[in-house]
């Protein structure tokens, strides 16, 4: 039997389509343009920036992926905050990945099987902000399978880097002919708040409340 593939498509900071063509049928073949991307990247606040070798990841436009495996796309946060105005940060990732396409909106797809990975670790579903798990040095408020809304549990000195937010992006075997002339869309925005009154600043900015421990670091969140 043949594998699949996708083609991953996209440049940071632009928008790039390719269709998805040919088939995902029962003869598994190997074709061009099966599978598409479009990527959008943004710093959604002052003074954080997205690192990481999975920027020339994203960046590919001729880079095929096996269909049941992972792509490696390692990215991560930077406080860039500098000289007199610099300040440590809490950080927050939201990462988003749907199937733009009128014709997959209308068949009530079951799931767009896409996942991520983060310290090798494939996260689960997480509904609401009650069933919030810790992965690595970060929380995973979220992931419904449209949005994974993610919070890093560390300050972020000026200067530096957090973990890793993402190790690779998951395709799942499952995808099949429903996902024909389908527009694969990531989203993936970073957003910070100054560390000094973090319990004040974060529901101000982002409507949500950490729970600190003795150290400073991020416990839990929590939505009121």
């Amino acid at each position: 039997m043949k594998k699949k593939y996708v083609k991953l498509a996209g440049a940071v900071g632009l928008l790039a389509v390719a269709a998805i063509g040919g088939s995902l049928a029962a003869s598994y073949s190997t074709t061009e343009n099966i599978g598409a991307a479009v990527v959008d990247i943004t710093e959604g606040s002052v003074n954080v920036e997205i690192e990481g070798t999975g920027l020339s990841t994203l960046r590919e436009s001729n880079g095929e992926i096996v269909i049941g495996s992972d792509k490696e796309c390692k990215l991560d946060l930077k406080n860039t905050s500098r000289g007199e105005n610099a300040y440590s940060m809490y950080s927050k990732v939201v990462i988003s990945s749907t199937w733009n396409n009128d014709t997959l909106d209308e068949k009530e797809l079951e799931d767009d099987y896409v996942g991520f990975k983060i310290d090798g670790k494939l996260i689960k579903k997480v509904d609401s902000y009650d069933e919030q798990y810790k992965v690595g040095d970060w929380i995973v408020a979220k992931n419904d399978g449209i949005e994974m809304v993610l919070y890093y549990t560390k300050k972020i000195e000026p200067g530096e880097k957090s973990s890793d937010f993402l190790d690779a992006i998951s395709y799942d075997s499952r995808i099949n002919n429903d996902y024909i002339d389908g527009k694969l869309q990531f989203k993936i925005a970073a957003y910070s708040v100054q560390a000094q009154n973090v319990e004040k600043g974060m529901p101000a900015e982002w409507g949500v409340f950490p729970t600190l421990d003795g150290k400073g670091n991020i416990e839990k969140i929590a939505e009121e």
